[in-house]
């Protein structure tokens, strides 16, 4: 699942990190979880408002440049996959009548082929939607 990028803004979160992260970060991650709205299980989308929160748990902000756990997507919106080296936002386009283009967050070189819309559906690539690396419809 990627994360509709019309929907979200704010801090964008990378959750498979190698450093230690405390047990009540986890627990508050999982807490505030709302699949498929701000957590793919790959990515999470929160408030700007939490950065500290997050350093406080252990993962590593803008300090740590391209290798940074996090990234705030309202400061940079158009510049944050080039921010770090895992995020990208990808031009999502419909291949069934009634939808709009629209953008997403996706982990790069995942394999996450479902997304939700604005309107609270969940679309999937291949059947509804496409992105790159572009596979078209599959019937």
């Amino acid at each position: 699942m990627a994360l509709n990028a019309d929907i979200h803004w704010g801090l964008i979160l990378r959750v498979d990190v190698s450093q230690l992260i405390e047990q009540e970060g986890w627990k508050h991650l999982l807490t505030h979880a709302r699949h498929p709205y701000n957590f793919d299980g790959e990515i999470f989308g929160m408030h700007s408002t939490m950065d500290s929160q997050l350093r406080k748990f252990g993962f590593r902000g803008e300090e740590a440049g391209q290798e940074a756990d996090f990234v705030d997507v309202d400061r940079g919106y158009h510049s944050a996959s080039k921010t770090v080296n895992w995020l990208e936002r990808v031009p999502v386009s419909p291949l069934i009548d009634g939808l709009k283009p629209f953008e997403a967050w996706k982990l790069k070189n995942s394999g996450v082929y479902d997304v939700i819309t604005f309107d609270d559906r969940i679309v999937t690539k291949g059947t509804h939607v496409d992105w790159p690396p572009l596979i078209g419809k599959i019937y």
